[in-house]
């Protein structure tokens, strides 16, 4: 079997049958004229082309130098064709099916008659190669690749193809030219050389191929800005910290090469002087004194440009968070406090507030209150966060009527030294109706059994240490069970007694208010 007998195709295809009874499909060819070159020498026999179902040769073929099987379809070397060479035969073919009626088409093919095909094209380098930019326009030609053969008339006709190396259509070459043009955009940034392998295939009827690499090599131009990664910064910086002082380091990337990518950095914008930028680093720097209590937050956009080419640029955003440094103490608005507080107030009342002002911003400037030393033991105690003294204690005037506190003021943590701030806190404690009180708890008395009724028994004496005047008046009486009547400090009695004891209770009442004190009286009788 000759190559071309695997090259070319069919010569014809039938239609699909209609479900129908008569036969109005004729067959149809790919092509109304199919072509082939054969060599003089070739060997009587040869096969040249096929075709399939039934075929005629119905022209061209006066001389019988071919034959056409009508079974296999083969179109075969009938009669030497030495003498023929460069001759050309128009040879006319019907294809007939065997419908009823038989329906036909008909297609001509035309055949080359050429010397031996000795030679093979010859690119006259082995490697090729061209450079080009990324911005290359597409259509535009690269570079002609040219090969000879020394073969004449269809043998010496050369045809090029990209054989590999072009997997994504970059380029197109032009198969009768050897043109080799850009198809589809370049970039340099993605791949920077591409080899491809190229083919150069003479006509003959046994065809011959020599092959070329060809290395296209893309330049860069500047066709990417500079991109910031990320686009936005948070950087954190102490307060006060010297000047010069690092805050943050831009990061910028150009994917150009090169002087391409050169870049400079510039702070576009800033609510603030306090920081400059290295144009060549992107480093952020600080410039002059930064207080956090003036200040906490500064916003800066900062761009990033090509060199010389400053449309090229993109922009980031810095956002700088100033970190408090806990530079001042409380200090106590009052540098004394006096309140006054009743004897009688129960527990968790509040006797006065103090309050003490840390210029720091931020938990470096929340104050906390306590009370220190001896001074928790007077019974206050003071809400560490609001400072306001209130009563933990029974408190008595009588025993301790001016109370002096130490206050402390503080910022979180322990104490540190002279970073805190005290006031002392003078209370008063006012005087409260407190009842009157015996000079002793127990009189014991013994009396005569011969004693008369309103003979005098004992004297029984209380105190009141109130410092309100009507507070201090009272009158004594023997408490109910015994005498409702009897209204004065003597202790009498009012029958004639026997050897026995009794036991008396006494009240001693205030005359404005019930405050009542009740020691005991034992009367022995003998």
């Amino acid at each position: 079997q000759a190559p071309w007998s695997l090259l070319l195709p069919s010569l014809m295809r039938t239609r699909a049958p209609t479900p129908s009874y008569s036969n109005d499909n004729p067959p149809e060819f790919d092509s109304p004229a199919y072509f082939t070159p054969v060599t003089k020498s070739v060997k009587v026999g040869t096969r040249l082309i096929r075709v399939v179902v039934e075929y005629l040769i119905t022209g061209g073929n006066s001389s019988s130098k071919f034959k056409l099987d009508k079974t296999s379809g083969w179109i075969t070397v009938a009669s030497s064709l030495t003498a023929d060479m460069n001759k050309i035969f128009l040879i006319d073919i019907t294809a007939s099916d065997r419908g009823n009626p038989p329906l036909s088409a008909r297609t001509s093919v035309r055949i080359a008659v050429t010397e031996e095909n000795h030679h093979t094209p010859e690119f006259s380098q082995s490697q090729i190669s061209a450079t080009v930019p990324e911005s290359l326009a597409v259509g535009t030609a690269i570079r002609t690749l040219s090969a000879r053969d020394k073969d004449k008339e269809m043998n010496g006709l050369i045809t090029y193809n990209i054989t590999s190396g072009n997997d994504k259509g970059l380029f197109a070459l032009n198969s009768k030219t050897g043109v080799l043009s850009l198809a589809q955009p370049l970039d340099f940034e993605e791949k920077q050389q591409h080899e491809l392998r190229v083919s150069a295939t003479d006509g003959g009827w046994i065809a011959k191929t020599s092959y070329v690499s060809v290395t296209v090599h893309v330049t860069d131009v500047n066709d990417n800005p500079p991109v910031f990664d990320p686009d936005e910064y948070f950087p954190v910086v102490q307060e006060n910290v010297p000047s010069g002082t690092t805050v943050v380091k831009m990061n910028a990337v150009d994917r150009d090469s090169g002087a391409n990518a050169v870049m400079a950095y510039v702070i576009q914008s800033s609510d603030s002087d306090l920081f400059v930028i290295n144009p060549n680093t992107g480093t952020i720097t600080t410039q002059g004194f930064l207080d956090y209590e003036a200040k906490q937050v500064y916003h800066l956009t900062v761009k990033a440009f090509n060199v010389p080419d400053e449309e090229r640029c993109s922009f980031a955003n810095v956002n700088i968070q100033l970190k408090g440094a806990n530079e001042y103490v409380p200090r106590f608005v009052s540098k004394q406090y006096y309140f006054e507080i009743s004897e009688a107030a129960p527990k968790g009342t509040v006797v006065g507030e103090v309050f003490a002002s840390d210029r720091d911003q931020g938990d470096d400037g929340v104050v906390y209150y306590l009370i220190f030393g001896k001074s928790r033991k007077k019974g206050f105690g003071i809400n560490k966060k609001t400072g306001q003294i209130y009563v933990t204690g029974t408190l008595d005037r009588e025993k301790e009527e001016k109370i002096s506190l130490k206050v402390l003021a503080k910022n979180t943590g322990s104490i540190r030294g002279a970073d805190i701030d005290e006031v002392f806190v003078n209370i008063t404690i006012l005087d409260a109706n407190d009842p009157p009180v015996f000079t002793q708890e127990l009189y014991d008395v013994q009396v005569s059994e011969g004693l008369s009724p309103g003979g005098l028994v004992t004297f029984v004496s209380a105190e009141d240490s109130d410092s309100v005047p009507s507070w201090s008046r009272f009158s004594y009486s023997i408490a109910p069970e015994f005498d409702k009547n009897d209204s004065s400090a003597d202790s009498t009695h009012s029958s004639p007694v026997s050897h026995f004891s009794v036991r008396l209770h006494v009240h001693a009442a205030m005359t404005t208010h019930r405050y009542i004190s009740n020691p005991t009286v034992y009367t022995r009788i003998s």
